[in-house]
Order: C-alpha cells, then sequence, then structure tokens
C-alpha cells in the first residue's frame, strides 16, 4: 500500500461539465485575449492626417553676413502657412487619437547661401512612439524666395473688363479712387518691376456710373513678365475704382456767371446751343450741361464776347460734330465807369499781422446799368488788400478785392494797390 498522498485538482473536474462555470471562464479569456492585441500588440492602423502647419524658422540659416539678413518671401500669400498631409500607422488602441498636434513639420534652410529662389525639404517628425510616419505630402516647399526685403510706391494702371453699356449710354473714362499702390516683396523682384495693373472683372449691362472694388493687382516686369513673391498695401489692396456711365441725348448749353449779383445775373445766347451729347454735370433733368464760368473781372459791355474750346471741358462727350462754343452775353442797359479809389477806403484783411499805410488806387473799373452808375462816386466802393503768407514788411503791390453799395454792379479787371506794410508787433 503506497503512502504517496494523491494530489487534487485545483478545479474539479465536476465543475467543467457546469455549463454556467464553463462559460464565465471563456468570457475571461476572451477580455485577456482582446487587450493583449487591441492594447499591447494590436496590428498597425493605418491613419491620415491632415492640415499638419509647416514651421519656417530662419534660425538655421548660414552664419554668412549675406545669409543673415535673408527673408523668406511666398509666392502667393495663400502659400503662407504651408499645410501638409501626412500618412501614418498607429500602433495603439482602437480609441486613441491621433491629430496635427502630434506631428511637427519643419523647413529645413541648410542650403540658403543667397538670394534667390529655392524649394526646400520639409523635415516631419512625431514624438509619439506609437506613431510611425509613412509618407507625407508635398515633401518640399512651395518656392521661396529669399532676398532683403523692400518695399516701393507705383503708380497704378487700370483694366476694366468684361459686362456691356447699354444701347443709349456712354462709358467715359474710368479712373482709380487711389492712383499709386505700395508694392513689398525681395529686393530683386521690387527693383524689376515696370508696370503694376488693377484688374477688375464684370459681368453687368451698365445704365450708371458704377464703382468697382477689390481690384486684382499684378506686377509685370519690362518684357512682360509676370512677378510674384509680391505683396501690395501689406497684404490688403482694397483699390477701387469708378466707370462714368452718362445718358446719350439731345441736350441744351449752358454756362454759369461767377461773381456777378444774383440781381444783376445777364442773358446770354450760345452757338450751338444744343447738341448731341453724353455729360456728367448736367444741372437739371432737361438735360442742360454747363460748357464752362464766365468770371466778373472778364465781363463788360466792351468785352461780353467768350469761346470755349469743346476739346476743354472733358466731362462732356460730343456726338454732335462741335470744336467751339461761342457765348454773348446780353449787356444791353449796362455801361462802365472808372474811379480814383481813396486810400481811406482800403483795408486789411481781418486779423492781419501788419499795419499799413495805402496809396491810392487807379483805374477802379465798375460795371452796372447805366442808371446806377450815373448816380455813382468813388464813396460807393471800398476795397480789400489781400495778402499772402510770404509776405514780409515792406513795400508791396497788392491785388484788390473791391466791392459796391449797390447789388447790381462789379469791378471789371484787376486792380491792386502800392502798400507799405508794418508787421503788427514791430
Amino acid at each position: 500500500m503506497s503512502n504517496k498522498k494523491e494530489r487534487r485538482p485545483i478545479i474539479s473536474p465536476q465543475l467543467w461539465h457546469n455549463k454556467r462555470f464553463a462559460a464565465a471562464i471563456s468570457l475571461i479569456l476572451a477580455v485577456v485575449v482582446w487587450v493583449m492585441f487591441a492594447v499591447v500588440g494590436g496590428e498597425d492602423q493605418e491613419r491620415i492626417i491632415t492640415g499638419v502647419p509647416v514651421i519656417f524658422t530662419l534660425e538655421n540659416l548660414p552664419a554668412t553676413p549675406t545669409a543673415q539678413h535673408l527673408q523668406a518671401f511666398w509666392q502667393t500669400a495663400e502659400d503662407n502657412p504651408h499645410q501638409l498631409t501626412i500618412d501614418v500607422t498607429v500602433r495603439a488602441a482602437r480609441n486613441e487619437v491621433i491629430n496635427a498636434d502630434d506631428i511637427e513639420a519643419i523647413v529645413f534652410l541648410g542650403g540658403v547661401f543667397q538670394s534667390g529662389p529655392a524649394s526646400l525639404e520639409i523635415r516631419v517628425a512625431t514624438a509619439n512612439e506609437r506613431v510611425r510616419i509613412v509618407s507625407f505630402t508635398p515633401e518640399h516647399t512651395p518656392w521661396l524666395y529669399f532676398d532683403l526685403p523692400s518695399t516701393e510706391f507705383f503708380n497704378l494702371t487700370l483694366d476694366i473688363s468684361g459686362g456691356v453699356v447699354e444701347e443709349g449710354y456712354f462709358a467715359a473714362e474710368p479712373f482709380l479712387l487711389q492712383p499709386t499702390v505700395q508694392v513689398s516683396g525681395p529686393q530683386g523682384m521690387v527693383q524689376r518691376i515696370d508696370a503694376v495693373y488693377a484688374r477688375f472683372e464684370h459681368d453687368l449691362n451698365l445704365i450708371e456710373t458704377t464703382r468697382f472694388d477689390d481690384a486684382y493687382l499684378v506686377a509685370y516686369d519690362q518684357n512682360g513678365m509676370r512677378l510674384g513673391y509680391l505683396t501690395f498695401n501689406g497684404g490688403q489692396p482694397e483699390i477701387s475704382a469708378v466707370l462714368p456711365v452718362w445718358p446719350i441725348a439731345q441736350m441744351d448749353v449752358g454756362v454759369m456767371f461767377a461773381g456777378i449779383p444774383s440781381a444783376a445775373q445777364p442773358s446770354f445766347r450760345i452757338t450751338p446751343n444744343r447738341v448731341n451729347a453724353a455729360a456728367a454735370n448736367m444741372s437739371d433733368e432737361n438735360g442742360t450741361f454747363i460748357i464752362g464760368q464766365i468770371h466778373a473781372h472778364e465781363l463788360s459791355p466792351a468785352n461780353n464776347r467768350f469761346r470755349f474750346a469743346a476739346a476743354e471741358i472733358p466731362e462732356v462727350h460730343f456726338f454732335t460734330q462741335v470744336d467751339y462754343f461761342d457765348v454773348e452775353v446780353d449787356l444791353q442797359g449796362y455801361d462802365m465807369t472808372t474811379f480814383m479809389l481813396p486810400a481811406a477806403q482800403i483795408r486789411l484783411p481781418d486779423g492781419s499781422p501788419f499795419t499799413a499805410a495805402f496809396g491810392s488806387a487807379a483805374g477802379i473799373t465798375i460795371v452796372g446799368p447805366e442808371a446806377i452808375l450815373s448816380e455813382m462816386t468813388a464813396q460807393d466802393i471800398t476795397a480789400m488788400a489781400l495778402l499772402n503768407d510770404e509776405l514780409a514788411p515792406g513795400t508791396h503791390r497788392l491785388p484788390l478785392h473791391i466791392s459796391t453799395r449797390q447789388g447790381d454792379t462789379w469791378a471789371f479787371g484787376e486792380h491792386f494797390v502800392t502798400a507799405q506794410l508794418i508787421a503788427v508787433n514791430s
């Protein structure tokens, strides 16, 4: 008889025949296997990470005097910031989040020694040990231009295209609200600029003057080659233009008087007095446009005929052939008389820095109705001596502004007086 004690099994054989016990053991083993594969040794998962920003640093430039002062310029503003799409594999739990923040992309600038274009290598890395970089695009930067920075101002050339002007309307010469632009970029590019264009495209049917905003700006060299790596007005150009559009019509012709008292506005006759034209300065709904001004000092019974050249009226486009407009002002019943104006009736403007000793002013010619002039004397006339900022104490010949007590008279010609100016504080 053996004294060796028989070892009992840890789990009774009878338990294996218990269905509930067997199911519990199976569940525990399944969980262990899942943990081993998913957490410890799961299969690599491929993922695509987008929007990874590229860091451009100039700290790696060679320590040469030229390279240390270079700056990087992008072909277009949209190239900066530059972003990558990266293909990675992740050995991790399926619920582990990997995003652009887990990856670093930098530009290697070690090959930049002088000004000029360069497409540089991008280096990608991650501190996450579970992530392996498979590939990324693009592998190089856009073409950058390394140079010293430069900024200059240029006149803009306007280019508006597209759309139509409706029948019965005329499009005059368009103009820019801001005729110049500040251009910044690589020194070599800025120095090559020959012209900068402000371009607008539209598909409108125009029947009125129209403003266009947000010009597309582009610079060219003298060979017509477009230049890149440039920014305009700091990247926010906001350049606008106006295209004048005027209706074409049979229009009456008018003239304006300057310095003539309202009580004495004379009648006039213009030849031709009606033309087929388009104009910006129509004065009323009937289509009258003004060809010019007649100043009081130009108008007298002896000088009442004037001629205005059509070519000198840029705000009107004529469809009727016309070279000149002849104006005759009706001054019937008017006369002109010349007076000697005493010094006592001449003064300086209020607040003048001078006092003055005036001489008398001869040849003061007054135009007005005959009945009024026949009773006018020099005592009805006053004058103000006109000053400018460049005058110093001393003797000067000063222009005069003439006034009369009678409201329907005016001074003809230019008038002057000799004055001794003395500084008020002297």
